[in-house]
């Protein structure tokens, strides 16, 4: 089945993965992007990999609104757009508002 109803738009599937890490990280580039997602099955897959393929993997969910965008910022994380430098400062601050126009002129492509 590839959506679920939910109280204000349907979710439909985007990626299915078998890490559990690989589709967090994901949802959090898509959250990061203003992209409503969900990692799910993660819990069981995590408990017992040898069901992952059994469940389909880790499938990661957005709502059908936003499937154009959604594609368009997994497209760019694939491409290692958000890959960071290996001399990359984590305890640096970073301007969002660049980054996500970035990825927004991106997506409306």
């Amino acid at each position: 089945m590839t959506t679920a109803s939910s109280a204000s738009t349907d979710m439909v599937i985007l990626a299915s993965m078998l890490e559990p890490l690989e589709a967090h990280l994901l949802v959090s580039v898509l959250e990061n992007e203003g992209v409503r997602a969900h990692a799910g099955d993660s819990n069981l897959v995590q408990t017992d990999s040898l069901i992952a393929i059994a469940l389909g993997g880790v499938r990661v969910w957005v709502p059908s609104t936003q499937l154009a965008t959604a594609k368009a910022v997994q497209a760019a994380y694939h491409r290692g757009d958000y890959a960071l430098s290996d001399d990359f400062d984590v305890g640096a601050s970073v301007d969002k508002d660049v980054t996500s126009s970035t990825h927004q002129a991106a997506a409306a492509k």
